[in-house]
């Protein structure tokens, strides 16, 4: 199963994630290109959100989109709908998104986009802002929004009861190894969650059993 995963990079030595996919970056003009063995990955995000994935879902790969970059933890609008635009034409089956605008100028950009993407099959999991604020794609019908659960654990899920948020909550507190067999745990963070959903969405894909709220919750 081929994930998408849109954030910062991804370093494949670390975690077992093993070799991409495919490498790619958004300039802010919103050119999608391969990424340049000189652009170097410094922060480590998309990296710890794609070792979780593979913690709990062995046999994916990675197509690594970078929007993040210089250690700025921030895109333009513009990259983003370049970066799921780019997912749409190559069909990647699953997306995987830290990240979100709260700006409203940006909505009905997005939702087009996004309902493409559902349109057409593909899944899309995305992260709610920490803050509870209204996110778009995570708030987004079809869309399967995660929010941090810090009574959950490894790759727990479960509905969401509060019926104005998004639809799922999952552990975001996560136990990873190093190459050096040492370990760190992930922060108790909403883009630390929807990793746990994209993992629980790639099985259910790799079996043919569909994607709904009730065959995530196990």
């Amino acid at each position: 199963m081929l994930i998408a995963v849109i954030d910062d990079g991804i370093v494949p030595e670390l975690f077992s994630i093993g070799a991409l996919y495919c490498d790619m970056t958004v300039a802010e003009s919103g050119r999608v290109r391969k990424r340049k063995l000189s652009e170097r990955i410094v922060t480590y995000h998309g990296t710890m959100v794609s070792g979780i994935i593979k913690k709990y879902a062995p046999d994916v790969e990675f197509c690594s989109i970078r929007i993040f970059s210089g250690g700025i933890m921030k895109a333009t609008c513009i990259q983003l709908i370049a970066a799921l635009e780019w997912c749409l034409k190559a069909e990647i089956p699953v997306v995987n998104l830290s990240l979100g605008t709260t700006d409203p100028d940006d909505f009905d950009d997005v939702r087009r986009i996004v309902d493409r993407l559902l349109r057409q099959g593909q899944t899309v999991v995305a992260a709610a802002k920490n803050n509870g604020d209204y996110t778009l794609p995570a708030f987004h019908a079809g869309v399967l929004g995660v929010k941090a659960d810090a009574s959950l654990i490894d790759n727990q899920i479960r509905i969401n009861p509060d019926k104005h948020g998004v639809p799922l909550l999952a552990s975001s507190r996560h136990k990873l190894v190093l190459p050096d067999n040492s370990t760190i745990f992930t922060q108790i963070s909403n883009s630390y969650a929807a990793p746990t959903v994209t993992a629980r969405v790639c099985l259910l894909r790799q079996t043919d059993n569909g994607v709904n709220l009730n065959r995530l919750i196990c």
